[in-house]
C-alpha cells in the first residue's frame, strides 16, 4: 500500500533507478504527488519493469501522473493493472512501455482510506494469476495471499491491489482524532457502539432531521451520520456482512445530517435537487473544521439544506 506521500523533485510513491530491475506486483499506488517525474512511480536507467495486477489512483506529477520515464534506457510492461496510459510519460524519450493484457482505467471505488474495495468495484476478479512477458520470456504469479492475510483469490479471479474484496468480511476503517469526528456506518448491520468505540463516553450524538436537535444513540446502522468524541487519535476497523449500497432518507426543511452508502456519491447529483439549497458540508477530524465535500464518501457524516421534505436516495 503505497499511498499519500509526497517527494521534492521525482517519484512521489517510488523512484526506482541506477540499472534497477523490479517486479510490482499487487500493490495499491494512490494520492501520491511529486513536483516534477512520477507521481506514483518514476523510473531512471530501469532496464526491466513489470507492473502486475496494480492500482494507479488520483496520483499527481508535472510529468507522469502514474508512471514517468526520466532517463534512458527504461523499459516497462504493464497488465492487468488499474492505470490510464495518457497518465504515463516518457515514451521514446527516455524508454518505452509494452501494454499487455487486461489493464482498465476506471475509478476502484475504495470503501475507505486504506484503500479496501466496494462490493461493487471494476477491480475485483479483474487480476490474473500469472501473465507471460514475451518480450524477456518471463512468467510472473500473483501472491497467493493479500495484505489483511486474506487468500487470494475470494471470488472468480485475482482482484487489483493490495487487497482482496471479501463478499463475507467487508471492512471499514476509520481514522479517529481526538475531539468530535462526525461518521457513518456503510453497512446494513445493527452495532453496538460501546462495543465498537469502548473507549468513547457518551458513545454518539444524532441529528433528528426534524426536531433539528440532538439526541444520544448507543446503536447504529446505516444511513445516520452521527458524531463521536474520541479521547484519542486511533484507527478503528469495523466488519461487516451487508454492505449499505443504497440508502433512502427523510430530509425535512433545514439542516439534515445524513450516512454515506458503501459508495462513494457525487455531490453534484445531490445539490441539483432543487430543494437543496446549499453546499453539503464535511467534517474534518483532523482540524476540527467544517468544509465544502465534492462527493459522499462511506464512513462519514454530512450536513445540507433543504427548502422542502424530501426522500434522499444514494446513489
Amino acid at each position: 500500500l503505497i499511498c499519500d506521500n509526497m517527494a521534492y523533485n521525482n517519484g512521489g510513491g517510488i523512484a526506482f533507478s541506477n540499472g534497477c530491475s523490479a517486479y510490482i506486483i499487487n500493490n495499491t499506488i494512490c494520492r501520491n504527488s511529486v513536483n516534477w517525474h512520477g507521481g506514483g512511480v518514476v523510473c531512471e536507467d530501469t532496464p526491466k519493469m513489470i507492473f502486475f495486477n496494480n492500482i494507479f489512483w488520483e496520483n499527481e506529477a508535472e510529468y507522469g501522473n502514474d508512471i514517468s520515464l526520466r532517463t534512458a534506457p527504461c523499459s516497462v510492461f504493464v497488465a492487468h493493472c488499474g492505470i490510464d496510459s495518457t497518465e504515463c510519460f516518457g515514451e521514446g524519450l527516455a524508454g518505452s512501455y509494452t501494454w499487455g493484457i487486461g489493464n482498465i482505467f476506471a475509478n476502484p471505488l475504495f470503501i475507505d482510506e486504506f484503500d479496501h474495495l466496494t462490493s461493487i468495484s471494476p477491480c475485483i476478479d479483474a487480476g490474473a494469476e500469472s501473465v507471460y512477458i514475451s518480450i524477456w520470456d518471463t512468467t510472473i504469479y500473483a501472491p497467493t495471499t493479500d495484505l489483511d492475510g486474506n487468500p487470494r483469490p475470494l471470488g472468480d479471479g485475482w482482484d487489483i491491489g493490495a487487497y482482496e474484496y471479501d463478499p463475507d468480511h467487508p471492512v471499514m476503517a476509520y481514522q479517529l482524532f481526538t475531539g468530535y469526528n462526525l461518521i457513518s456506518i456503510p453497512f446494513n448491520d445493527t452495532f453496538a457502539l460501546a462495543d465498537l468505540f469502548p473507549f468513547c463516553v457518551p458513545h454518539g450524538y444524532a441529528w433528528n432531521n426534524q426536531t433539528k436537535e440532538f439526541y444520544e444513540i448507543d446503536t447504529v446502522t446505516a444511513g445516520i451520520g452521527f458524531f463521536l468524541i474520541s479521547p484519542l487519535d486511533t484507527v478503528i476497523a469495523i466488519n461487516g456482512t451487508r454492505e449499505a449500497t443504497s440508502i433512502t432518507d427523510t430530509l425535512y426543511r433545514g439542516w439534515n445530517l445524513i450516512g454515506a452508502p458503501s459508495t462513494a456519491v457525487n455531490c453534484s447529483t445531490i445539490t441539483d435537487l432543487p430543494d437543496v439549497i446549499s453546499d453539503i458540508f464535511g467534517f474534518d477530524a483532523a482540524t476540527q473544521n467544517y468544509n465544502i465535500a465534492d462527493f459522499i464518501r462511506p464512513g462519514c457524516g454530512y450536513w445540507l439544506f433543504t427548502t422542502d421534505t424530501l426522500e434522499l436516495e444514494m446513489p
